[in-house]
């Protein structure tokens, strides 16, 4: 397999969770398949392929700011705490789930086996 083709299959297993309507100055993504433990991450909002962190993901909600933890690559807490408020809207094409839960969710349906 050539470079390009694997740099193609790795941006096409990219799926953003987060919506250019929720106003985010960043991208919220999972991969598809991806590892233990749960984890989002974060992506530049431009092009969508420029890694800015990543952070662990839980079955409940955050209850606060510091409840979004740092994995591998950290955020800022002005990351955080837009996380935060995110987690707690309604998700744009399901309003009666928050974001929160769509989020683990999918990383859920994509976890590698």
């Amino acid at each position: 397999m050539r470079i390009e083709e694997k740099q193609d299959l790795d941006e096409m297993a990219i799926l953003a969770v987060s919506s250019r309507k929720d106003g985010l100055p960043f991208r919220i993504t999972i991969k598809s398949p991806d590892h233990k433990p749960p984890h989002a991450h974060i992506m530049d909002v431009k092009t969508g392929k420029k890694e800015l962190g990543q952070f662990l993901l839980s079955k409940s909600f955050p209850r606060s700011p510091d409840d979004i933890k740092d994995y591998k690559q950290g955020i800022t807490d002005e990351m955080r705490e837009l996380i935060f408020k995110w987690a707690w809207l309604p998700f744009q094409s399901l309003p009666k789930i928050k974001n929160w839960e769509v989020l683990y969710t999918l990383w859920e349906m994509n976890e590698a086996w």
